[in-house]
């Protein structure tokens, strides 16, 4: 039996880093989503999750944490099974409720250790996995292949005044993301851009007086949230975490569209070509919206020579990440690869 076929990847949400890494490692996966109440959910998951585990019969598992839980519950059967067991740690899978507990960072440290082997997106993340004793491997994304949405043009493409340039935020208005001053800096600029917000927006912005060049989308199926980005001249995707590589980046380089990030070491080690970077502030952001929209034809060529840049080197390193998985699976388990 082939490598490949005794792998599964798990994950407790719809994402586009899993779907993206388990297609390109030729890796089924298998998304567990439940929109019942919390307890509800909880059980369902980790029933459906051990259901998997014994009627698939992997050697090795990949999954995405968060969920916290899911990860202790595949660190449980890594002992029980014998499983090659290998996490896909996002920020809040290595740093818990922004870091902020205690409690919770000495469980993410367990958790690492509790692992074969953790991917991580970037080298400082990496460091901590291995200061806690647990193994890391720096993966950053692949470009998710969104071709069917390139060119979609439908009824976002609102603007009749070929000088109005369409901004879309990629936002799950949480905590990190600086959408208010992003907001303000919009409105300073109205009858030049047009913003739209992604994101089901909390409810104290349903009181908010917002100027009539923004515009919230509020929750979008996955066909309308790659339509509104495919037809936006930029992407803007801002967080307040400096060692966080946002999604929304990679959605961008799958569709050719410039896009404006915030302006922090990591993220412009990464994002080479195609991306402007600003500060996290109102005056910042609307002065470098504005530099993007005076350059936004050369923006866009060298998102194509990005694209094909990043493709190259991010499969040598997931041929890489096989290898060493590989590697693991091949001394627990020995002949069963031959």
């Amino acid at each position: 039996m082939k490598y490949k076929e005794k792998c599964i990847w798990i994950s407790w949400e719809s994402h586009t880093r899993s779907r993206s890494l388990a297609e390109a490692l030729g890796v089924p996966i298998f998304e567990i989503v439940s929109s019942s109440g919390k307890i509800k959910r909880y059980i369902f998951s980790i029933y459906k999750t051990i259901s998997i585990l014994y009627s698939k019969k992997p050697n090795v598992v990949y999954f995405q944490n968060p969920s916290i839980v899911l990860a202790v519950l595949m660190s449980m059967f890594r002992k029980i099974l014998g499983l090659v067991v290998v996490m896909d740690a996002h920020n809040a899978g290595i740093y818990p409720i922004e870091g902020r507990s205690k409690f919770f960072n000495s469980i993410a440290g367990w958790l690492a250790r509790s692992m074969d082997l953790t991917i991580v997106t970037n080298q400082d993340l990496a460091e901590t996995v291995d200061a806690s004793g647990g193994r890391s491997f720096v993966l950053t994304d692949p470009i998710p292949k969104l071709n069917g949405y390139l060119k979609n043009k439908t009824h976002y493409d609102k603007n009749i005044d070929d000088n109005i340039v369409n901004l879309t935020l990629i936002c799950s208005w949480s905590e990190d993301e600086p959408f208010l001053e992003v907001i303000e800096a919009a409105s300073k600029l109205k009858g030049t851009v047009e913003l739209s917000i992604t994101g089901r927006f909390p409810d104290f912005m349903s009181q908010q007086k917002l100027a009539p060049n923004v515009t919230l989308s509020g929750f979008l199926t996955e066909v309308d949230y790659f339509d509104l980005l495919s037809n936006s001249d930029l992407i803007i995707d801002l967080t307040k975490r400096e060692n966080c590589l946002v999604c929304g980046a990679y959605e961008a380089a799958a569709l050719g569209i410039p896009c404006l990030l915030s302006d922090y070491k990591i993220s412009k080690s990464v994002f080479i070509e195609g991306f402007r970077f600003t500060k996290n502030d109102c005056a910042s952001i609307e002065r470098n919206i504005m530099e993007c929209v005076g350059i936004l034809s050369y923006l866009k060529l060298e998102m194509s020579n990005f694209k094909k840049s990043y493709t190259e080197k991010n499969e040598k390193t997931l041929k890489a990440l096989q290898r060493k998985v590989e590697s693991i699976s091949m001394s627990q388990h020995g002949s069963e690869y031959d």
